[in-house]
């Protein structure tokens, strides 16, 4: 009876899956998964090396280097998905997946009217609206450019007011010496 079981597989810092067993199989007779890279399965608590899993061992074992053998040792228990398994770790990388709306949109056109001297404090609002939720919804992308909008609405605000002081000085200064 074929086996049904849907596996996913961790190589280079990138997931992969899901594969039937055979194929995973597979990988490893063909030397393209090695024994050192991390599998996962449905029912499994944690990512384990290909090597230790019974029926995945390569003809020729290759010994599992010391720092898959510490990753395989870090794994955070795995939760039952349906499709997707949780993200698999390597180190202290963790590979993760966007959530929440996507505000880059936002953050790119707050930071572009960021730098249109009239339309300023526009930029300015957008750029905070996207930090805002970003911060509420837990994707960050556009991060960056929200906030470098936000930084330089914030200092064209500041040389604008800056500048206003110094001007309405000048005029007051000249309205006082031509009335003497």
């Amino acid at each position: 009876m074929p086996d049904n079981t849907q596996w996913f597989y961790a190589k280079a810092g990138q997931q992969f899956g899901p594969v039937a067993r055979e194929q995973l199989g597979q990988l490893v007779a063909s030397g393209q998964l090695s024994a050192g890279d991390l599998v996962w399965s449905e029912g499994m608590t944690d990512w384990k090396p290909a090597g230790q899993i019974p029926g995945l061992k390569p003809a020729n074992p290759v010994p599992m280097s010391q720092p898959a053998a510490v990753a395989a040792q870090t794994y955070a228990p795995a939760q039952a998905y349906a499709v997707q398994p949780h993200p698999a770790q390597y180190g202290a990388q963790q590979i993760t997946y966007p959530s929440g709306a996507s505000y880059n949109g936002l953050a790119i056109t707050g930071f572009i009217l960021a730098l249109i001297p009239g339309l300023t404090i526009v930029g300015l609002i957008l750029c905070l609206v996207a930090l805002s939720g970003m911060k509420s919804g837990g994707n960050r992308e556009g991060y960056g450019l929200a906030k470098a909008g936000m930084i330089i609405s914030i200092i064209y605000l500041c040389m604008g007011f800056i500048f206003a002081c110094l001007w309405f000085t000048i005029i007051a200064t000249a309205i006082g010496l031509g009335s003497h």
